[in-house]
C-alpha cells in the first residue's frame, strides 16, 4: 500500500527522522495534519527548520522536505484507504523495521485524534471537484447547444 519510490531514499529519510527528538516529529507530523485538513495552505518547512536548529539537530532544508513529504504521503495514504491508527501503524512497521516505536506512536496518535478531519475535508475536495466538472459539462453543453 505504502510505495515511496526507491527503498533507499525511503531507507534515508526514515534515518533522518530518527534524528528528530519526538516532539519536533510530532510537531511537524500536526503541522502536516493541519495542512491535509485545509486549514493552513502549506506546510511551513523553513519554521521547523529554525526549530530543529535551535534544538541543536542538524538537518538541511532538503532533508526536512524529504521528511515533510513522506508524512504527507503517509497521512494521505491513510485517508485515502481509510486506514485506522492501527492499521496504519501496522502497515508502516510492515514496511520497514527501521520506525521507532516512539514515532510510531506519535503516529498512531495524531492519527488518532485528527484523521477524521483529514478524511472529512478529502471528501469535501472530492466533492467540490465533481461539482466543478458538471458544471464544465453543463456550461459546455449549453456553449455548444447554442452554436
Amino acid at each position: 500500500m505504502f510505495e515511496l519510490g526507491q527503498s533507499a531514499d525511503f531507507d534515508h529519510t526514515l534515518e533522518s527522522i530518527g534524528r528528530l527528538p519526538s516532539d519536533l516529529f510530532a510537531e511537524t507530523c500536526q503541522q502536516v495534519l493541519i495542512h491535509l485538513q485545509g486549514r493552513i495552505p502549506a506546510v511551513d518547512s523553513a519554521n521547523i527548520c529554525d526549530r530543529l536548529q535551535n534544538a541543536g539537530i542538524r538537518l538541511d532544508l532538503a532533508a526536512l522536505e524529504k521528511i515533510i513529504h513522506m508524512v504527507l504521503f503517509i497521512f494521505r495514504t491513510a485517508a485515502k484507504n481509510n486506514l485506522s491508527s492501527e492499521q496504519l501503524v501496522t502497515e508502516l512497521s510492515e514496511r520497514s523495521s527501521k520506525w521507532s516505536k516512539q514515532f510510531l506512536q506519535v503516529i498512531h496518535k495524531l492519527w488518532n485524534e485528527q484523521g477524521k478531519l483529514v478524511l472529512v475535508h478529502q471528501d469535501t475536495k472530492a466533492m467540490i471537484n465533481v461539482g466543478k466538472v458538471r458544471f464544465f459539462f453543463c456550461f459546455n453543453r449549453l456553449v455548444n447547444f447554442g452554436s
